[in-house]
């Protein structure tokens, strides 16, 4: 299992977490984020999509469960945010497990609310967590 590592004191400093997350994308179709509320979830998904060429706004798809998004060149890229998701059928509900089994790029937030599905979907895990010390926050990606 891979590990890496990145302190940024503001997103201008996230190239380098970037690219990786750009390469990863390659190998792996699952990215999950966690973090406190406010730490920057949906904003590096934001700039991940941008830089897989997607040009329409990406917003957080808290009350909306699933956004989709399409880059320029077609691929479908599945943005889905579970905080107020309370039990597995909700997401067999709204097709999320469609999405898991189909190979589409599939960004999620806040996956420790149904955690039992991860012993079933191989995935990178995003922890993002706000430095105590200075202002920024540190990156740490797992998978």
């Amino acid at each position: 299992m891979q590990e890496f590592r990145l302190e940024a004191d503001s997103t201008a400093g996230l190239g380098p977490l970037l690219s990786y997350l750009q390469e990863a994308v390659k190998r792996c179709r699952i990215l999950t984020f966690t973090g406190e509320p406010g730490a920057g979830k949906t904003t590096l998904i934001t700039q991940l999509c941008a830089l897989l060429g997607v040009e329409e706004a990406v917003n957080s798809p808290t009350f909306s469960l699933i956004n989709e998004y399409r880059t320029v060149s077609g691929e479908l890229i599945v943005h889905a945010d579970w905080y107020r998701v309370r039990a597995a059928e909700e997401l067999f509900d709204a097709g999320m497990l469609e999405y898991l089994d189909s190979g589409v790029l599939c960004l999620i937030e806040w996956p420790s609310v149904v955690p039992e599905i991860w012993e079933h979907y191989p995935h990178m895990a995003v922890e993002i967590e706000h430095l105590q010390e200075r202002e920024g926050r540190s990156y740490r990606v797992i998978g």
